[in-house]
């Protein structure tokens, strides 16, 4: 699937992806994220929904289009 990043709190490591497909944000943790690049506002990704205790979340997810 693929959207873009809403928010991502850099300090606890979390973020949101928002999708058209979905109603509701996704969570994601920097863990889930490539290490060669930094979340933020607008980036577009792709990655796995998965489904968590507390909902869906984003996993394996890649960076399709990197701006600093």
């Amino acid at each position: 699937m693929r959207g873009k990043i809403k928010f991502f709190n850099e300090n606890k490591n979390f973020g949101f992806i928002s999708t058209k497909k979905m109603r509701d944000d996704l969570y994601f943790n920097k863990s889930n994220y490539p290490k060669e690049h930094v979340p933020h506002r607008d980036q577009l990704v792709e990655f796995r929904v998965v489904e968590t205790d507390r909902g869906k979340a984003a996993e394996d997810i890649y960076v399709l289009r990197y701006d600093e």
